[in-house]
């Protein structure tokens, strides 16, 4: 029958060893302090916080600049944005209106007239 062996007994970490830690922690102080990470960082003017007038200003602001670099994704962010600002994108309820001429503006709804007529055989 094979003999069984034994488990070894659990070692102390390495850090608990007193010259090892001494070392980590010489290591450690050597070590030059940890760079900010790279790209842009946002902070806040000091003052009041923004008002709807000044968020409306600023996205004006931005759309102007990004029409003068001929910025499309930046034009249409902040069309995108002040629309949401102003409320322009709400809940819709369903697509389909009451009147299915009122969504036709007033040069297809002449052109919808003439073309009735030319079918009835009636002038316009």
């Amino acid at each position: 029958m094979p003999a069984t062996r034994r488990p070894l007994p659990p070692s102390p970490p390495a850090a608990a060893r007193p010259e090892v830690a001494a070392r980590i922690e010489a290591l450690r102080a050597a070590m030059p302090a940890p760079e900010a990470p790279p790209g842009p960082t946002i902070t806040l003017a000091p003052g009041p916080l923004p008002t709807r007038e000044t968020v409306l200003r600023g996205l004006s602001d931005a759309l102007t600049e990004a029409r003068g670099q001929g910025n499309l994704m930046a034009q249409l962010r902040a069309l995108e944005l002040m629309g949401k600002e102003l409320g322009m994108f709400g809940q819709r309820a369903e697509a389909r209106p009451d009147n299915p001429l009122a969504c036709l503006d007033a040069q297809s709804l002449l052109a919808l007239r003439d073309l009735l007529a030319e079918e009835a055989g009636v002038a316009a």
